[in-house]
């Protein structure tokens, strides 16, 4: 904990502002998720050191309305059909990679986003519902000069690769927080 601390820039009047304006848009977002469907939310301290770029990840349950013969699979299968969409498994089980559509920003914020990925995963047992974790990168100024463009493409896709690293090391637990067996193990 102590070394966490000490990797934390000290405050400047910019990163300030950063935080006041990511703390109003987290209590937007609290305040408009109306079912309480948000499980988790985190991001990043500010812009990553060196950079303008910041990223955060938002997990949701997502009740689910599953018609007569249709199963989670059928929903996932047309959320694979999207363009730039992977099919992945994550703990083991079914989940779907789609890029998301930004919409724009506020007129009075300055971010831009970078990339917005949504992940959409099966839970084992609970056909009612599915964890769908969104995965966004942000740049704090609206532009850069193209010559900065390619560093900025390179520390998203860095960022898109932490994502997806973090991804593979879900597993699912029961109530008592027993890592639950794979479907492999208990087949034998």
């Amino acid at each position: 904990m102590e070394r966490t601390l000490e990797a934390v820039p000290a405050p400047t009047q910019a990163s300030d502002s950063w935080r006041a304006e990511v703390g109003t848009l987290f209590e937007e977002a609290r305040a408009a998720d109306h079912t309480q469907s948000v499980l988790d939310s985190y991001m990043t301290a500010g812009p990553l050191p060196g950079t303008s770029v910041a990223a955060s990840m938002t997990i949701s349950r997502v009740s689910m309305t599953v018609a007569d013969g249709h199963s989670t699979s059928d929903i996932f299968l047309a959320r694979s059909s999207a363009p730039g969409a992977e099919v992945i498994e994550v703990a083991r089980t079914a989940a779907v990679l789609v890029p998301l559509e930004s919409a724009a920003p506020p007129v009075d914020r300055s971010a831009r986003v970078l990339s917005s990925t949504g992940a959409f995963i099966e839970v084992p047992g609970h056909a009612d519902f599915i964890i769908a974790i969104v995965f966004t990168v942000v740049s704090e100024h609206p532009e850069v000069l193209e010559e900065l463009r390619h560093a900025e493409r390179h520390v998203n896709e860095a960022l898109f690769t932490l994502f997806r690293a973090l991804l593979a090391t879900f597993r699912w637990a029961d109530a008592d927080g027993r890592v639950l067996p794979s479907p492999e193990d208990i087949r034998g």
